[in-house]
């Protein structure tokens, strides 16, 4: 199974509104479709890197020998493919040349602006996916973990942002089958 992160965006709503009803939703956890300046897609240009083992704090990024850049949303093997590491995995055997991927950690980060404006206002940072276990940091904040692919997490974030000024988001991805011993899909 690739090890993904797909489509992130930030939603801004000034008040959420129940858009088939027209009426307004007292549930402040409410994401209205997304669409219109209200969104603001996190998607493109991130940093990606690897390391053995998960970080016990955010300075151990500074372990990382080498960060790629990477387009988001994508997988880790086409990033690392996209970024001329590795050969195209869906031609001949070369699938057998990620297997390692699967054993190492790997952290996505990304600088972002959210507009002054969003100050007072609830904020969500919206996952559509995350593969497989995940932890998620927003300006030096662990904001939580997360356990499957698809979906999520969503977080409402206003109180950790800094509007009108740069964000810092990482996010830590593993495979499902990150830890288990002499792991190899091919025997």
């Amino acid at each position: 199974m690739p090890l993904a992160l797909f489509i992130l965006l930030v939603s801004i709503p000034g008040h959420a509104q129940n858009t088939e009803q027209g009426k307004s939703l007292w549930e402040p956890y409410y994401i209205s479709p997304r669409g219109g300046l209200e969104q603001i897609s996190l998607d493109g240009q991130w940093q990606m890197g690897d390391l053995d083992t998960p970080i016990q704090r955010l300075q151990d990024l500074g372990n990382i020998q080498k960060w790629i850049h990477v387009q988001v949303p994508d997988s880790v093997q086409w990033s690392l493919y996209r970024a001329g590491v590795l050969p195209n995995p869906y031609k001949y055997l070369n699938s057998r040349k990620y297997i390692w991927v699967t054993s190492k950690v790997w952290y996505y980060q990304h600088q972002f602006r959210v507009p002054a404006a969003a100050r007072g206002h609830y904020t969500f940072l919206c996952f559509d996916g995350v593969g497989y276990y995940t932890r998620i940091w927003l300006n030096g904040t662990l904001l939580g973990r997360k356990e499957g692919m698809f979906g999520g997490p969503d977080d409402e974030v206003s109180r950790y942002l800094h509007p009108g000024r740069v964000n810092d988001l990482v996010v830590e991805v593993r495979a499902g089958s990150y830890g288990v011993p002499n792991w190899d899909p091919y025997h």
